[in-house]
């Protein structure tokens, strides 16, 4: 099976985002998070440079962890995740219902990533400014969530969700009328963590023991857009969601640890898809 891997290295090269060395790793400057922000990672265990793209992603997560929300997602529309061994299959379905309303097709280069769900391919050097910019900018919306009833051997759990709008920035202020309601999309995430499996290296290498990050496992809910909801601006009133969620996911046949899933609440203006809150919650 790797050296199935290695043959397929030459073919997949140039379908590769190559960044030049100089341009790979910015220092990062000493900023105040105001608000959270949300950075997805569309990966792929065939592609040669994502390992250098998802290590970006750590270094952004660990300098900013309680404000960056990082999700790795294994589109099955391109090309670099396409396998027939059931090991090396890491994608789901609600990653490519994402990866299509981006935009993205067969050939579309990889790594690449996308700040706050907006529609716009991003080369890993530019996502610590992006990232940066979002965390420092107040936004709208607030979610918290609770989790209860934790049953590892039924894989099972609870969950209340509680979302609203404290505050507004201006693109929010433009286009609310008098009666300032903002209508908003909140999305679940089940997402998991320490996956080691398959996954080509920069030198053309594969190896079996790559741990893989933060990946997107399923849509909580049915509908991959999530809850639909009306906040009034300023009120008091807020929404208050709960639900009983079973975790029926295995990766290449293997039902992983409770411990080893996190929830991701992401909310969104539903009309300009703008990221007004996003949160992360270890289920242990």
């Amino acid at each position: 099976m790797q050296k199935c891997l290695n043959i397929l290295f030459c073919f997949l090269l140039l379908g590769c985002q190559v960044i030049p060395e100089q341009e790979q790793v910015l220092p990062l400057p000493n900023v105040e998070p105001v608000s959270n922000a949300l950075l997805i990672d569309f990966t792929g265990f065939l592609c040669v440079n994502c390992p250098t793209a998802a290590e970006e992603a750590q270094r952004l997560h660990d300098a900013y962890p309680d404000n960056l929300v990082v999700v790795a997602m294994h589109p099955a529309d391109n090309h670099f995740t396409e396998t027939t061994i059931p090991e090396y299959d890491y994608t789901c379905p609600a990653a490519n219902d994402y990866y299509r309303y981006f935009g993205g097709t067969a050939s579309t280069p990889f790594p690449t990533g996308i700040v706050d769900m907006q529609q716009e391919w991003l080369d890993y050097p530019s996502w610590a400014s992006r990232v940066r910019a979002s965390i420092v900018r107040r936004k709208a919306g607030y979610v918290d969530m609770d989790l209860t009833d934790i049953d590892e051997a039924n894989r099972s759990f609870s969950f209340s969700l509680v979302v609203g709008v404290n505050n507004l920035n201006d693109s929010i202020n433009d286009k609310i009328e008098n009666d300032k309601i903002v209508n908003a999309h909140v999305l679940l995430w089940l997402v998991a963590d320490s996956i080691v499996g398959a996954q080509m290296l920069s030198n053309g290498e594969s190896t079996l023991d790559y741990t893989h990050r933060h990946m997107l496992r399923a849509s909580v809910l049915d509908d991959p857009w999530g809850w639909a909801v009306s906040c009034e601006a300023g009120a008091d009133a807020i929404h208050t969601r709960y639900r009983d969620y079973q975790v029926t996911d295995s990766v290449g046949g293997t039902a992983l640890p409770l411990r080893r899933y996190s929830l991701v609440a992401v909310m969104l203006d539903a009309d300009t898809k703008e990221l007004l809150d996003v949160k992360q919650i270890q289920i242990k």
